[in-house]
């Protein structure tokens, strides 16, 4: 690997961290030192990137991280299982390597997959994409790491524009990445280095990091502790499209990890895609119009913005129902949101919330208010960046 320049090795170290609306790491440092002592088992639900697990290994606690994203899953279990970096190197090498001198390519199965890559880095990418199955990448935690190194410098070689977590072609994209050819080889390798600075600086007792629907699947583990504690940022509702701000790296890993997009896209809490009623039973939705007063005022203004609303009220009761039957029944829960606007209508998300967490079987024992100077939402196509300023961090006990 040529040298890296400070400031290039400082934004790959950035992207090698990146991921929309994560847990601000020092609030995970805060809420575990205050409330949690004497936790020995940490879960979190909706674990993104890792950030509760880290600062929960850091303090010597086992841990316990499901999410939707299969991509945010194969994050996490790098950045906390940890990984030899020249074994890593070794298997990333022999990717690039046989893709360099053989011609074989695994397909992305995506109809728009020209309209973000160049015929050139596509070729490169199907074809990584061939070896990194022929290696079996995802069978062991140095080859995850060389899997998720290739996966986060899809973004780079593209034509989206890399300011946003949600890929869109901006006429700033188009003018500094027209007629450049990124290259995935080298990239992959630099990024890889960069990963290394990412991951935890402790090996964890005991984890388990799965890739699960918690509104749909059956979850269970088999680490062999009972969870005392549950420290979570759920999805937001309305702010971010969480499939497609992850498409470009899902295309790529479809057939890599067992998962296909098809049946993922419209999953993701806080959806806007597809019958969001599907699932949601009509008592559920004649309850909810008459406990949540703000349906009432967005329906005026929006169906499908109550739908989306309804929705996610319905993924996120089932949610924490299933939460609380896994926990121990001294266990603590902290949660922690800002609010939304969902058709013009300010929706404080953290009350409505924890009403529904109180339903499910907990006592809520105190909460605090967080500023969020740095957390921002994704730009609009316009160029127009929505800014969270606070989020509130809610504390309970088991009821």
């Amino acid at each position: 690997m040529a040298s890296l320049s400070k400031s290039k090795l400082t934004s790959l170290v950035a992207r090698a961290r990146r991921y929309p609306a994560k847990m601000v790491p020092k609030l995970a440092h805060q809420i575990l030192d205050q409330y949690f002592e004497g936790a020995t088992t940490v879960y979190d639900p909706f674990c993104g990137s890792a950030e509760v697990l880290l600062s929960a290994t850091s303090r010597g606690l086992n841990v316990v991280g499901t999410d939707i994203n299969p991509y945010a899953v194969l994050l996490a279990q790098v950045r906390v299982e940890r990984f030899e970096y020249d074994s890593a190197t070794v298997l990333l090498d022999h990717v690039i390597n046989s893709a360099l001198q053989k011609p074989e390519l695994l397909e992305i199965k995506w109809k728009t997959k020209r309209t973000w890559f160049t015929p050139a880095v596509l070729e490169k990418l199907e074809r990584m994409r061939y070896w990194a199955k022929y290696f079996g990448l995802s069978k062991n935690r140095d080859g995850r790491a060389a899997l998720l190194a290739i996966t986060q410098s899809i973004r780079l070689c593209s034509r989206a524009d890399d300011r946003s977590p949600k890929p869109f072609i901006s006429k700033l994209a188009k003018e500094r990445k027209g007629g450049l050819h990124i290259d995935p080889f080298a990239l992959s390798r630099d990024l890889l280095f960069a990963i290394q600075s990412c991951i935890s600086t402790t090996t964890p007792t005991s984890f388990e990091i799965q890739h699960a629907d918690v509104v749909n699947d059956n979850i269970a583990w088999d680490i062999g502790c009972p969870i005392d504690a549950v420290i979570t940022s759920p999805p937001y509702v309305n702010a971010q499209d969480y499939f497609r701000n992850s498409k470009l790296e899902l295309y790529w890993l479809e057939g890599l990890l067992p998962f296909t997009c098809s049946q993922l896209s419209e999953r993701f809490i806080g959806t806007e895609r597809g019958n969001l009623l599907a699932s949601v039973s009509s008592g559920q939705i004649k309850e909810f119009r008459s406990r949540f007063e703000v349906l009432l005022e967005i329906q005026h203004k929006s169906l499908k913005g109550e739908q989306i609303l309804l929705r996610y009220l319905a993924d996120m009761n089932e949610v924490f129902f299933k939460v609380r039957k896994l926990m121990a029944d001294d266990g603590r829960l902290a949660v922690v949101c800002g609010d939304n606007v969902i058709a013009g209508v300010h929706v404080k998300t953290s009350v409505l919330l924890n009403e529904i967490i109180e339903n499910a079987g907990f006592r809520k024992i105190h909460s605090f208010h967080d500023p969020i100077r740095n957390r921002s939402l994704a730009p609009r196509r316009a160029g127009h960046l929505a800014l969270i300023k606070e989020e509130v961090a809610s504390i309970f006990v088991c009821s």
